[in-house]
Parts: structure tokens; C-alpha cells; sequence
């Protein structure tokens, strides 16, 4: 896990040396606050940085949505 006041980068590293590919967010009082995965890291680069980045953001979130609809 990391808090929420840790950088970016070092986030970036610490996903990269887990398995799974996600890591639990806390906040200052060490209460969770959610995940963050590889894929959100990818928006939030690509939406700061380019429109195009955002669309594409917001059709992978589509289409996460879709496939946990089929799974249920």
C-alpha cells in the first residue's frame, strides 16, 4: 500500500514490483481511499498530457464496464 501523499513515481515503482499490478491507496490516517492499477496511472498520464488520451481513457472505462456487466 501507499499513501496518498506519495509521488507519482514512486507509486509507478511500486506497481511495477507487484504481481497483480495494483496497490491499495491510503490516506493520511491510514483509512483506504481505493486501488490504483496500471491502467488508471496510463489515464491520468494520457489525460494531462493529450485529448486523444482522455478519449482513449474514457473507452477503456467503457468497455471494463461492459465486461464486468457480462461476468455478472
Amino acid at each position: 500500500s501507499v499513501k496518498s501523499s506519495t509521488e507519482l513515481w514512486r507509486v509507478i515503482e511500486k506497481i511495477e514490483n507487484t504481481n497483480e499490478g495494483s496497490i491499495l491507496v491510503l490516506n493520511s490516517a491510514g483509512i483506504p481511499l481505493g486501488t490504483i492499477d496500471r491502467t488508471k496511472i496510463g489515464c491520468f498520464v494520457f489525460y494531462n498530457f493529450s485529448i486523444v488520451g482522455s478519449v482513449f481513457c474514457l473507452l477503456e472505462s467503457v468497455l471494463c464496464v461492459l465486461l464486468f456487466l457480462e461476468r455478472s
